[in-house]
């Protein structure tokens, strides 16, 4: 499985938080069940390389039981996972600390060869070797660079594996072509991977279970998902959430999906126009969901606002449906220009794509533009939950740091 991001809280619902445990815990419930041996978490275990002493001591709690039934875990760093400063992860202290938890990391290492960091970062459990690649919070041209570097040496011993019948797994962290949509943040392409028995990857987080053919044979790869919607657009995604058993009793891979439940999660749309159709407005879109007896569904409601209706009075009119009819509603506003605004006579109408300004400005990134403009609107309207929430994900995003690092020195 992969990015988990134990102690998220999303939007500032504590709901999301205990969601986000209930369903790594039950997670680790069908690990056990299916007998696995190993269980390997390819990044971002954590949303945050510091996280607080509650969650902490929950995530420790759950792992140490979790490995005391014999199966052992082998964890990668995911960029949630890795401090921004050259200290020791979070990740590697439970390595020194916790028996049966692998979490190969390259601080302190030295000057060492590309054979010594492979043998440094590959972990041999159950007749099986895991090369867990080390993550490093670096430009995306410094990862290719370093993924180029080191990949022949991962993909030799690979080989010298496979020739003294030991099989192998190749754990990364990292966007890959085609996979990912932006081709100009990837690290590569799956045709680069190391001939190991099975690729498990993280960081994308849609479930992909796929293949690459070679001359030899497929190749199986996988990105399992997020194992809980973590925002707007991942409530969108329909996959199956759990881990994903893997058998190399074969030559090749056979990858099974395991589904745990979560919470169902709706994104509805809904337009407000006038100040005093709020309520009603949302009422009328709220009241499409339909939940069971024993359900209680999250609503994100996808909501286009236009000037002038405070988005308080949308937040205080979506916590009073919510309670009326037992939701968890999050809201969601973005403003719609005024179509009906008349214009002075003889003046035509023009309209300016702030986005793509904006991106010209910060080297047509899209992403980077859209959260630093959903910034600028949370900071003007004093949403302090949606400031925090637009900081995470540029913080999260290695491209936004760089590019905003950039503008500051320029």
């Amino acid at each position: 499985m992969s990015d988990i991001h134990l102690g998220a809280k999303k939007y500032g619902e504590r709901i999301i938080y205990e969601d986000i445990f209930r369903a790594f815990e039950e997670s680790l419930e069908a690990v056990r069940r299916d007998h696995a041996e190993v269980l390997v978490i390819s990044g971002d275990l954590f949303d945050a390389p510091h996280p607080d002493n509650t969650t902490l001591v929950r995530a420790l709690r759950l792992i140490k039981n979790f490995v005391s039934h014999g199966i052992k875990v082998v964890a990668a760093h995911g960029e949630h996972d890795t401090p921004g400063r050259r200290e020791h992860s979070l990740l590697s202290l439970m390595s020194e600390a916790i028996e049966g938890f692998y979490a190969p990391a390259l601080l302190g290492a030295g000057n060492l060869t590309e054979p010594q960091l492979v043998d440094l970062t590959t972990v041999k459990l159950n007749g099986v070797a895991f090369m867990v690649y080390p993550f490093s919070k670096v430009s995306i041209d410094e990862k290719r660079k370093i993924y180029s570097r080191l990949s022949p040496f991962y993909d030799s011993r690979a080989r010298e594996l496979r020739r003294d019948g030991i099989k192998s797994v190749f754990v990364a962290h990292m966007p890959v072509d085609p996979v990912f949509p932006f081709a100009d943040e990837t690290v590569t392409s799956v045709r680069s991977f190391p001939r190991v028995n099975y690729v498990a990857l993280g960081h994308i987080h849609k479930r992909e279970i796929n293949y690459e053919k070679f001359a030899d044979g497929n190749l199986w790869y996988a990105y399992p998902g997020s194992l809980y919607p973590l925002d707007i657009k991942e409530a969108r995604e329909t996959h199956k959430r759990g881990p994903l058993l893997v058998d190399l009793s074969s030559d090749e891979a056979t990858v099974s999906e395991v589904p745990v439940t979560v919470r169902e999660h709706y994104v509805i749309p809904v337009t407000i126009k006038e100040p005093g159709s709020v309520y009603y407005d949302l009422k009328g879109a709220i009241s499409k969901v339909m939940k069971s007896p024993n359900s209680q569904p999250l609503v994100h409601l996808d909501i286009t606002a236009l000037p002038g209706i405070p988005t308080r009075l949308i937040e205080a009119e979506a916590n009073r449906i919510a309670k009326e009819l037992n939701l968890i509603v999050i809201p969601h506003v973005t403003r719609a220009v005024d179509e009906s605004a008349s214009l002075p006579r003889g003046e035509a109408k023009t309209s300016i794509d702030i986005v793509k300004m904006l991106q010209e400005i910060v080297g047509n990134d899209e992403f980077t533009a859209k959260v630093v403009l959903e910034l600028a609107a949370a900071a003007a309207e004093g949403e302090e939950d949606a400031v925090d929430s637009a900081l995470e994900k540029l913080a999260s995003w290695p491209k936004s740091l760089e590019i905003l690092r950039r503008l500051s020195a320029s």
